[in-house]
């Protein structure tokens, strides 16, 4: 979506998922404010290293034929294994932070029991 006012980009999904939208509280400690508070002001990720689903990179390493992306499938398992542990070491996951544990509180307790309820 492109604000005409602005020119400026945001990024939209359709079926938005909380892990991609926990990518924005990273960095940004007054997140709670900006969505429920009167601020106007425009709020952006604070991305200094990559980031990762645990849940998500753990179903690409066991099962990526339905969870895995293009460059998963056919890979021998200690590759997807290696990919795996880069992401647990190296990059920052978006549920499982012990900074903030707000977003797996949210993920675990309130979204899974809205799906699972507007589903009864």
């Amino acid at each position: 979506m492109v604000e005409k006012s602005t020119g400026e980009a945001f990024a939209i999904e359709n079926n938005p998922r909380f892990g991609s939208q926990a990518a924005m509280f990273i960095g940004n400690s007054n997140m709670a404010e900006n969505i429920i508070g009167t601020s106007t002001k425009t709020v952006y990720p604070d991305l200094k290293v990559g980031t990762y689903n645990i849940y998500n990179d753990w179903f690409r390493l066991v099962w990526p034929e339905y969870y895995g992306y293009d460059e998963d499938l056919g890979l021998w398992l200690p590759n997807r294994l290696v990919n795996f542990a880069n992401s647990v070491f190296f990059k920052h996951e978006l549920m499982l932070d012990g900074d903030d544990i707000m977003p797996f509180i949210a993920l675990g307790y309130i979204q899974t029991f809205n799906l699972l309820f507007s589903n009864y």
